[in-house]
């Protein structure tokens, strides 16, 4: 979506069809209003007087995050540049827009998702640690096997007791040869 707008006044003078199609209100709608007459809610920038002195440094911002509805609940984010230009001898500025909103739920999600994963971490990390604890401290003789590779994983010390081993003689050990 691209428009042309009157840096004077924030007036839309042109606009493509993307942006017709994007702001989703006919063209006779658009032109000749400024973005705050056609949509719910602007967007508002961070920091808007560095933008404005980069702007009027260089004439032009590229690649402004911003955030803004068109109707109510319709959050949309897009990356806007800005570049003055000059059309018909008259100082214009143009504005394209790539929405990223879905790229932005997107992050969102991963970050919700990021969230929840370190905490089923810790959560299972204070399970391993409780069970070691107990595993450890059971009358019981007690060893964990690794089904597969038939070896010992760990034994606590009531089992290195009762077979008069030590923790080297059987984690990591087969279990054919009684872990020694």
């Amino acid at each position: 979506p691209t428009v042309i707008l009157d840096p004077a006044v924030s007036r839309y003078l042109d606009a493509n069809p993307a942006f017709v199609e994007y702001m989703g209100k006919p063209r006779e709608e658009l032109i000749g209003r400024r973005g705050d007459e056609v949509v719910y809610r602007v967007p508002t920038l961070e920091n808007p007087e560095a933008l404005a002195a980069e702007f009027a440094a260089t004439g032009r911002l590229l690649s402004i995050e911003t955030q803004f509805q068109i109707t109510p609940g319709d959050e949309r984010t897009t990356l806007t540049s800005f570049v003055q230009v000059t059309l018909d001898g008259q100082p214009r500025l143009l504005a394209t827009m790539t929405d990223i909103t879905d790229r932005k739920r997107g992050e969102q999600l991963i970050d919700e998702q990021r969230a929840a994963l370190e905490a089923t971490n810790v959560e299972l990390t204070a399970a391993r640690d409780r069970f070691q604890a107990l595993f450890h401290v059971n009358p019981v003789p007690s060893t964990i096997l690794d089904m597969e590779e038939l070896s010992y994983v760990d034994a606590n010390q009531a089992y290195l007791d009762f077979y008069g081993l030590t923790r080297e003689q059987v984690v990591g050990r087969s279990m054919l040869n009684g872990g020694q």
